[in-house]
């Protein structure tokens, strides 16, 4: 029988320190690291992977529970101007962990996530930039070109 290794990823800590609403049903989550955990730093583009622990109720109210379930989100907060990381978060119909963070990730709470992960950086060339926009979402073709 094979032997199976577990691994243990290094997990930040992070305490809600304040919720911003936006709009009727987007938030801006502003998270302050617990201090005794590891040094956390990140770059333009990463993104954190929130390990949540969602449970579906009977009476459609999400509480904790056991099960762990990986959600990433990008940092909605600017390097360098911005003192803490944040991720900015939209409720919609039938998203069990956009609820989840709407009705129970409130101030005060601590979340846990692996450090932050990803890598969007833009080399610099003579060209021009090009950006344009789909729908909802923004996406600047810069980041195709390398």
């Amino acid at each position: 029988m094979a032997n199976l290794v577990v691994v243990q990823e290094n997990t930040l800590d992070l305490l809600v320190k304040e919720i911003i609403p936006e709009t009727s049903d987007t938030s801006t989550y502003i998270l302050e690291p617990v201090a005794d955990g590891p040094g956390f730093t990140y770059q333009p583009g990463q993104f954190l992977t929130f390990l949540l622990n969602p449970k579906e109720t009977t009476n459609d109210e999400v509480q904790p529970g056991t099960r762990t379930v990986r959600r990433s989100y990008s940092m909605s907060s600017t390097l360098g101007v911005d003192s803490l990381p944040a991720v900015t978060i939209k409720r919609v119909p039938n998203g069990e962990i956009l609820r989840y963070w709407h009705e129970y990730v409130k101030v005060g709470i601590a979340l846990k996530s692996p450090l932050p992960a990803g890598l969007r950086l833009m080399r610099m060339k003579e060209s021009p930039v090009i950006s344009y926009s789909l729908g909802r979402e923004a996406v600047s073709l810069p980041y195709f070109l390398f």
